[in-house]
């Protein structure tokens, strides 16, 4: 990979760090994280786990970054107190989320 310019890390939700050896491309000029969750993009920041593989990169470019799965889990668990999730397999969920019927006013 001694010519390696861009590369594109896109939607690998079990990746947990960036490939050790990435430090060592040179030629890599551009780097593209799209669709990861944010536990992973927080590694690229000063100080982060992973800056040292990546702070020779004259572009990094970080899009679409996703809620981490606990994330998701908690904001179901939140909505779940609130009112009902009905969830299935498919891909839809149903949240009913009714407003209270109006105060007796007799």
């Amino acid at each position: 990979m001694p010519s390696l310019q861009r590369l594109c890390i896109e939607y690998c939700k079990e990746l947990q760090a960036v490939p050790d050896g990435l430090q060592d491309i040179s030629t890599l000029k551009e780097l593209t994280i799209d669709l990861m969750p944010g536990r992973f993009c927080s590694r690229f920041g000063e100080g982060g786990e992973d800056f040292y593989k990546i702070k020779h990169v004259p572009s990094l470019i970080i899009t679409n970054i996703r809620p981490d799965e606990k994330d998701d889990e908690r904001q179901m668990e939140e909505a779940a107190g609130a009112s009902q999730v009905v969830a299935d397999d498919s891909e839809e969920s149903t949240l009913d989320a009714s407003p209270p019927p109006p105060p007796d006013m007799s």
